[in-house]
């Protein structure tokens, strides 16, 4: 990753280096060339390189199938036979990692493709839990635009795109292999524009009405959000939360065997979609998923077992075919007589929500180690993926290693625990704990839960909805310190603001891709490329909010006890971290920016600058106005 991190500080100056010009004076000097065997993947990643070209230096290069010998420089994207002519080839080259050679007259740019995915079809449909096919050339692209031309890709929408202007463009000779540090880089993109536009009649909006509630496939703001994260290299490895309502799901066992689903309080069964809830006291309902598991890796249609696929459930992982294992979402215990009896009567010793979960774990543990250890005799490569979430956070007990064929998925705080180093230790040496008990550290990939709860601290406090958690050093921080645990992370975002989180999303990308990029000279350059002329009071808002946030979760006061750590009131944050004088500074910074935004020639600065004062700045004013002389106050989780 050197030369690419030497091209990026270096910016559009590596031309004085280059010996390979394919644009000149806003004309072609090249062609792209994209062979009768190539990929869907690869058609379509020539195309990006084309408009992105052209957007750049004005000249369209014509894609063809064939080189060239008319003395114009031939663009080979993808693998294939043309490719390997020229002794390029994907020996060597692991899952999502690129290759990038220019010399000779030629260049190519190529990775790993899945042979059967129409991707140009696959963006316009889904979401981005569904990108997981191999898209090496496609990254190698997008390596190559950023790179060489210097884009950038900050928001889905036209003006979070950069794209600087050149009418010639040289590369210099050129060999280097980009591959990922982390597979798993997922960002649930779910966003809105809170209530600063209609979220439903906004096209550039990604959620509305609730948390979770998405566009349908065919919209083009789906196709934003999906092209857009395959922009940022958004992972081609699966991600599957929970899995346990469609494993005993009740439409199909709710009447021949209510035994298998949990029992409230009241007597009733504890049946809602993925919040139903089950009993794992019924070995036989703990038989029929190791016999659910046994089917899939033996190859047999997943409908006799009563699925409509295999990929409900299932999915290929970077170890090799997997089976999930998650209970029901917002778990709750079941209250029959056996589980009762399992757990000392745990429903019944007014046990706070995070005892009862620690009661349960066992059975939950017991349950996944049988369903493993089974998976183990039927097939010894199977993998069997537990969500390390709810009860199962409960470490077990008296086990020293898991079956060597389970791997976790481990919910925690992730980046929220860094804001300070004796926590993020803490949550650091609680992870390596749980990867001792594998096979391998890298078995394991984080979920970091964000969502509409506004970064909730330990406290379980929500914060008023207009704090600003942007976070980007800090996230960098995270990957750096995970760079060797672990295969990635999965940020659940949810349903928040695309003002907002922006920069947090390019530096999870960006960052666990390379957690050896340097944090500041990132973020400097997102404030020069975004904001231009504005970068210097746009920067100084955005690190001023950062550094705010830590300020914003709780405090430390002196009591006859000593020093005692609690959650800030409403009144406190608005009257001393988001105070007055704040706001005042901050709405001056916006001021500035806009005044120095507006001679540009690139309104497209201006632009931006409107945009985050509407949907950030505006929205915190209002907010904080709303809390001292309308209802906002009456909305503080007591």
């Amino acid at each position: 990753m050197q030369k690419t991190t030497l091209f990026l500080m270096l910016g559009l100056t590596v031309g004085a280096f280059a010996d390979l010009t394919i644009v000149k004076e806003g004309k072609p000097n090249a062609r792209i060339v994209v062979g009768n065997d190539s990929t869907h993947i690869s058609r379509y990643a020539a195309k990006e390189l084309s408009d992105f070209v052209e957007k750049s230096t004005g000249a369209e290069l014509e894609i063809v199938d064939q080189l060239g010998t008319d003395g114009l420089v031939n663009i080979v994207v993808g693998p294939g036979r043309i490719a390997d002519s020229l002794g390029v080839t994907t020996e060597g080259l692991t899952r999502d990692a690129n290759r990038i050679v220019a010399k000779d007259n030629h260049i190519v740019i190529l990775g790993i493709d899945d042979k059967k995915q129409d991707i140009a079809y696959k963006l316009t449909r889904y979401s981005v839990w569904c990108m997981t096919y191999e898209i090496g050339t496609l990254f190698g692209v997008y390596e190559f635009l950023e790179t060489f031309i210097g884009i950038r890709w900050y928001m889905h929408m036209p003006i979070g795109e950069v794209v600087p202007k050149f009418p010639t463009l040289t590369i210099p000779e050129y060999d280097h292999v980009d591959t990922p540090r982390k597979l798993g880089r997922h960002v649930g993109m779910y966003k809105s524009l809170e209530t600063i536009q209609e979220q439903k009649d906004n096209k550039y909006s990604l959620s509305y009405g609730g948390f979770g509630r998405t566009f349908r496939s065919g919209e083009e703001r789906v196709h934003l959000r999906n092209t857009f994260a395959a922009r940022l290299r958004h992972n081609t490895v699966a991600v599957r939360i929970h899995t346990m309502h469609q494993l005993v799901s009740p439409k199909t066992y709710l009447e021949s065997h209510p035994e298998y689903f949990a029992l409230d309080g009241k007597g009733g069964r504890i049946v809602k979609g993925a919040h139903t809830q089950h009993c794992f006291s019924q070995e036989a309902m703990i038989d029929k998923i190791a016999r659910d598991a046994e089917a899939f890796f033996k190859g047999e249609d997943a409908k006799p077992r009563g699925f409509r696929a295999w990929g409900y459930v299932a999915y290929e992982s970077p170890w090799g075919k997997a089976f999930h294992l998650l209970q029901g979402d917002g778990w709750k215990p079941c209250h029959c007589g056996a589980c009762k009896k399992a757990t000392d009567n745990a429903v019944d010793r007014g046990l706070s929500y995070k005892e009862l979960n620690a009661a349960y774990a066992p059975q939950l543990w017991n349950a996944w180690i049988k369903i493993a250890n089974h998976v183990k005799k039927v097939d010894p490569d199977g993998i069997v993926i537990v969500y390390v979430y709810g009860p199962t956070k409960t470490f077990p007990k008296n086990i020293e290693k898991l079956p060597d064929n389970m791997a976790l998925e481990l919910a925690h705080s992730g980046p929220y625990q860094e804001y300070d180093e004796k926590t993020a230790v803490k949550q650091h040496e609680e992870v390596k704990r749980w990867a001792s008990l594998l096979t391998s550290p890298q078995r394991m990939r984080m979920h970091t839960y964000v969502t509409r709860i506004r970064y909730n601290d330990r406290y379980r406090r929500r914060l008023p909805r207009a704090i600003v958690g942007s976070i980007p050093r800090t996230i960098a921080k995270y990957a750096k310190r995970y760079r060797d645990l672990g295969y990635g992370n999965y940020m659940y975002e949810g349903h928040h603001s695309i003002a907002y989180e922006h920069i947090n999303d390019y530096f999870y990308y960006k960052f666990l891709w390379n957690p050896d990029l340097d944090p500041e000279t990132v973020l400097q350059e997102y404030y020069d490329k975004f904001y231009g002329p504005a970068s210097g009071p746009m920067g100084e808002f955005w690190n001023e909010t950062e550094r705010q946030f830590w300020d914003t979760r709780s405090i430390t006061v002196e009591t006859p006890m000593g020093p005692e750590v609690r959650v800030r009131s409403w009144k406190d944050l608005w009257d001393n971290v988001y105070s007055e004088d704040t706001i005042d500074r901050w709405g001056e910074y916006f001021e500035e920016a806009l005044v120095l935004a507006k001679p540009d020639k690139d309104p497209a600065y201006l632009e931006r600058v409107e945009f985050m004062k509407a949907n950030v700045y505006d929205f915190i004013a209002a907010e904080r106005d709303d809390f001292y002389n309308g209802d906002g106050g009456k909305r503080e989780r007591k």
